[in-house]
């Protein structure tokens, strides 16, 4: 399987993603264009992948903010890692058992992987 460059990672998402997360990809490629030390192109079974690396501590801290700050991760897949940037406080939503299998849509309602399920869940850890 050949790996991506960026221009196979825009076009894939053009032809195949809905409007809004088309300008989400966007807003993130042009931000870890402008913003990051390494940015690399990958390639999963039918889909791409963008990883990006931050300059610094410093430079995460003003982007996230204050440690103290609320912060919240959102991964369809396993959380871990994510809590160097969400802090000890922090809510980690994600898939961290193995095995689940049923429909893409199924498996994202079951671990709260939809809008609605998320919301619930950051409401109630800022005990909103």
């Amino acid at each position: 399987m050949a790996k991506w460059k960026k221009e196979t990672f825009i076009s894939c998402t053009k032809e195949n993603c809905e409007p809004r997360v088309q300008t989400t990809v966007m807003d993130l490629v042009k931000f870890a264009e402008q913003d990051a030390d390494q940015v690399s192109w990958g390639r999963g079974e039918g889909y791409g992948t963008m990883t990006f690396k931050c300059k610094s501590d410093d430079y995460r801290q003003k982007v996230l903010g204050p440690l103290s700050a609320q912060r919240v991760s959102i991964e369809a897949g396993i959380t871990t890692g994510w809590e160097h940037y969400t802090g000890l406080n922090g809510l980690n939503i994600g898939i961290d058992t193995f095995g689940e299998s049923a429909p893409g849509n199924k498996v994202a309602d079951h671990f709260g992987l939809i809008p609605e399920k998320a919301a619930e869940r950051i409401r109630n850890h800022l005990k909103l």
